[in-house]
């Protein structure tokens, strides 16, 4: 809108220009005084009015590139824009890749543990034939270990996960192979694998009988409240 209104004026001023000229040249055809004097008038004039139009034109053509660059640059922020967009889209892509990535690799700590420690875990009392893990890690540990008798205390074991034994022995004798395990857990070097806190549960069994859970340092049989 304002680049048509200054081309408007600017029409207006060349056309009232031309007319000035036409009363010039009327002027020196029937009046010869000053004659050098208004020559020279009318050839500045007409310089001036070729240095406008000049002008303009310049004008129109750097006009012309300004639309021209502005497209541009509109073109190269939606390039821009859909450059984040697929480096966005990438970069969450990689994210999860690395995120199962680690998954794997701690899956793959846990089972080496396992492999490893199993049957390696002894007391004077039991010793550990199974270990497996609960694999929820936005929970606190859980364990399951599963345990078979030294001889000593398989002549006091009834089977079926009763003993001969009192529950404060058995207690005992079931708190001191989860510690064991949790300290060779603790001394175990994976960097992905769970801490082993306060707040872990550990269920025991022995030969497939549930005996019990530990948590905190604490003993309880099965279906004790």
């Amino acid at each position: 809108m304002y680049s048509e209104i200054k081309k408007c004026l600017l029409l207006k001023w060349i056309r009232c220009s031309f007319r000035s000229l036409k009363k010039m040249l009327d002027y020196l055809l029937f009046n010869g005084e000053y004659l050098v004097i208004s020559i020279v008038n009318l050839v500045l004039c007409i310089g001036l009015i070729a240095v406008t139009i000049s002008l303009y034109l310049s004008l129109q053509q750097a006009n012309e590139r300004i639309a021209q660059a502005s497209s541009e640059i509109i073109q190269l922020k939606k390039l821009n824009e859909k450059s984040s967009q697929e480096l966005s889209t990438a970069n969450t892509k990689i994210q999860a890749l690395q995120a199962n990535d680690l998954e794997i690799v701690r899956y793959v700590e846990y089972l080496q543990y396992e492999h490893v420690n199993e049957e390696k875990i002894v007391t004077d009392d039991l010793y550990v034939t199974k270990i497996l893990f609960g694999n929820d890690k936005n929970k606190p540990l859980t364990v399951f270990i599963d345990v078979s008798n030294q001889p000593a205390i398989a002549m006091k074991y009834r089977g079926s996960g009763k003993y001969n034994l009192s529950d404060r022995e058995v207690r005992a004798m079931y708190a001191s192979i989860i510690e064991a395990t949790k300290s060779n857990y603790m001394k175990w070097p994976g960097e992905h694998m769970d801490k082993w806190g306060d707040d872990a549960t550990v269920t025991a069994f022995i030969n497939n009988y549930e005996i019990g859970t530990y948590k905190a340092g604490k003993f309880k049989f099965k279906g004790e409240a």
